[in-house]
């Protein structure tokens, strides 16, 4: 299945390319490297494989290895347990922000709706390591606006909510 990607063009322009998976994956795996595109720390590169040996060890396959026979589907309300036991943790002081839940399927991220901030929409058929990386990231863009994704401290909070859904969910 290709993958599309939006490129800018010019001011205001957009140009929407068709990739072949193979190049998806190409470029994503030179971006965990930190070949390309995106700089990631030698620190934040290290935490990163200790979180994908987290996700091997209990067979997962970590997010961004294509192997759908690991990735087991998630249930919804434990999945909402997880992501709100993770936030309580993160946010001791803040209260939850999200007051529905919506299961999504496919080629889609978890990720909080574009009209209902309120509304957080899961994939629970992308399984665990994806549902994790991607409300990581959603709590670093909430919790530390300034700093940069993928930077060593996100990489940490990626591997503690990884560490909280081996001992609680997958055992």
């Amino acid at each position: 299945i290709p993958y599309i990607h939006r490129k800018k063009v010019g001011e205001g322009e957009k140009e929407w390319l068709r990739i072949s998976s193979e190049t998806f994956l190409e470029r994503s795996r030179q971006r965990m490297e930190g070949v390309c595109d995106m700089k990631v720390s030698q620190e934040a590169m290290s935490i990163y494989e200790q979180t994908h040996q987290l996700w091997r060890d209990n067979n997962v396959s970590p997010h961004h290895e294509v192997n759908n026979a690991s990735r087991q589907k998630v249930d919804l309300n434990t999945a909402t347990k997880a992501i709100k036991k993770f936030w309580k943790s993160e946010h001791p002081k803040r209260l939850f922000p999200y007051s529905s839940f919506k299961k999504t399927s496919g080629n889609r991220h978890t990720w909080e709706e574009s009209r209902n901030h309120n509304t957080l929409k899961i994939n629970t058929e992308s399984g665990w390591a994806n549902i994790v990386h991607d409300v990581s990231h959603l709590i670093w863009h909430r919790k530390r606006k300034r700093k940069p994704h993928h930077c060593a401290d996100h990489a940490i909070l990626e591997r503690r909510f990884t560490r909280l859904i081996v001992e609680k969910y997958l055992t």
